[in-house]
């Protein structure tokens, strides 16, 4: 399956200035999913989900030291933790806030790693930690759209068509989404 997301994550990943990504969305909107697809296109993929093991949670437990936590995740998941060539991703981060919080010290202290973090409570617990502005970039997941759909079931001139077809309320269709015209 393709989702239209693969391109920001790729042009995130060759960003020089990139910053830990937090991606956003309801429950089964395919977040996991993508950044699972995602990580073929690295070396080393580390995947800690919070929500089914709890014991991940500790290895962010003690001192904000990257380097320390890196360690740690390296022995834990038994994956070389590589900059430029390790994703690392943080599933249902919202269940540990340390993880949350740590975030903006990849971004500080390790800014060369690939951190993904997701989580489709998340929103809840923003607003309880805070999210340090300038050191966290947000990415929305979105359900399937129509126009991924006809791409999924083979029908990319049907997908054409209707991005050149104005719609009859006159917006704009743009990967499936409405938007008006101003």
């Amino acid at each position: 399956m393709q989702r239209d997301l693969m391109g920001k994550l790729f042009q995130w990943r060759d960003d020089p200035l990139r910053m830990p990504l937090i991606l956003r969305g309801a429950r089964k909107v395919g977040k996991s999913w993508l950044v699972n697809a995602f990580s073929e296109h690295f070396e080393h993929f580390i995947e800690l989900n919070f929500d089914l093991d709890e014991q991940a949670c500790e290895l962010f437990m003690g001192r904000l030291e990257v380097q320390r936590i890196l360690e740690k995740i390296q022995l834990y998941s038994g994956t070389k933790v590589v900059t430029g060539k390790t994703l690392l991703f943080l599933d249902e981060i919202q269940e540990c806030p340390a993880a949350l919080k740590m975030l903006r010290y990849f971004k500080e202290q390790c800014p060369e790693l690939h951190v993904i973090a997701a989580g489709s409570l998340l929103d809840f617990i923003l607003e309880k930690v805070g999210m340090p502005v300038g050191r966290v970039q947000f990415l929305y997941c979105y359900p399937l759209s129509f126009a991924e759909f006809l791409t999924v079931s083979g029908r990319d001139d049907l997908r054409e068509y209707i991005s050149l077809v104005p719609p009859l309320w006159g917006g704009t269709v743009d990967s499936g989404r409405f938007a008006s015209d101003k």
